[in-house]
């Protein structure tokens, strides 16, 4: 709906002037003369004024904000150097170079927020006739950027996304802030700087809790498994060793074959959460492959069975 476009200062964002088209500034008004809604040259005689196609309104107030873009005109091929809000999406050339699909940076100014007395230094609410933004610019002096500057609320680089062409939807974009990020000295509370709170309630560890205790014995695992008569915890070729893993400082593990025999017995009491297996019996004997089941019992909390497939490797005693 072009009805709702807002007329705008167009910024020239070439970094260096001598490529940029009229020799602009870097962050001054574009030096292409002006357009309408079409693009064309309005006849005006001016220079670096267009068409943002949409419009910004303070939630606050409800007045309608004033709009300024970019562009960098030395990227005549995304679209830079044509006064008109178009980018590419086209964020680095071939080489890596970074295009940011022509630089169409959206500049949206506050109205009244800059606190200065002099109220010709605040940005007024856009109503379609005045063009402070772009007078400022015009000026082209120190206090003119300043002012522009300290009424400037929101910036934003966007660009198209790929396979999609512009405008060929509505897009509504929301802000919302608590607070303004800014110095506060009415209290001079925390020297007047910003604060910000957060809760980890619900992030916190539980402690004594036995229905939390209980869902951690779930956790409790053996690793690798099943085990393929190899495991990266080994260091030798006659170590065949797995892991008992998240395991709480005291508890039972009883290792027990398929036919329901008492392999072997760890009975844990330290801080470490693993208790290594080597795959040996209660007398040094390796066990033979197959299947078994490891209970871990944890005292006043319950119990974790779990089932673990071995396939041993023949001894490998080469260099011994």
């Amino acid at each position: 709906d072009k009805s709702k476009w807002t007329r705008c200062a167009v910024i020239e964002l070439g970094r260096y002037e001598e490529l940029n088209v009229g020799g602009a500034e870097s962050g001054t008004l574009r030096k292409s003369f002006s357009v309408n809604k079409e693009g064309q040259n309005d006849g005006s005689g001016t220079k670096g004024m267009g068409w943002f196609p949409g419009y910004a309104i303070d939630i606050e107030t409800g007045v309608r904000l004033h709009i300024a873009f970019g562009e960098n005109s030395f990227l005549g091929a995304e679209n830079g150097s044509d006064m008109k809000w178009n980018p590419t999406s086209r964020i680095t050339d071939n080489v890596g170079n970074p295009l940011f699909g022509g630089q169409h940076v959206i500049y949206i100014f506050g109205y009244n927020i800059s606190g200065n007395p002099d109220n010709t230094r605040n940005c007024p609410e856009y109503d379609g006739g005045n063009n402070w933004v772009y007078d400022k610019f015009f000026t082209a002096t120190n206090t003119s950027y300043t002012d522009i500057f300290n009424n400037m609320s929101w910036v934003a680089n966007p660009i198209l996304q790929e396979n999609q062409s512009l405008l060929s939807t509505d897009v509504k974009i929301r802000v919302r802030i608590n607070k303004e990020y800014n110095d506060f000295v009415a209290t001079n509370k925390n020297n007047g700087r910003p604060m910000y709170s957060w809760s980890m309630d619900n992030l916190s560890t539980v402690t004594n809790n036995s229905d939390r205790l209980k869902e951690a014995l779930e956790l409790i695992n053996v690793v690798p498994n099943p085990y393929y008569a190899f495991s990266e915890y080994e260091e030798s070729r006659v170590d065949t060793r797995v892991k008992i893993t998240n395991l709480p400082e005291k508890c039972t593990i009883k290792i027990y074959n398929i036919s329901g025999k008492l392999i072997k017995t760890f009975k844990k009491s330290n801080p470490t959460t693993f208790q290594d297996w080597k795959l040996v019996n209660e007398v040094g004997i390796n066990v033979a492959s197959g299947i078994y089941l490891i209970h871990v019992e944890v005292p006043e909390v319950g119990e974790r069975i779990i089932k673990s497939f071995i396939g041993v490797r023949s001894p490998d005693f080469e260099g011994f």
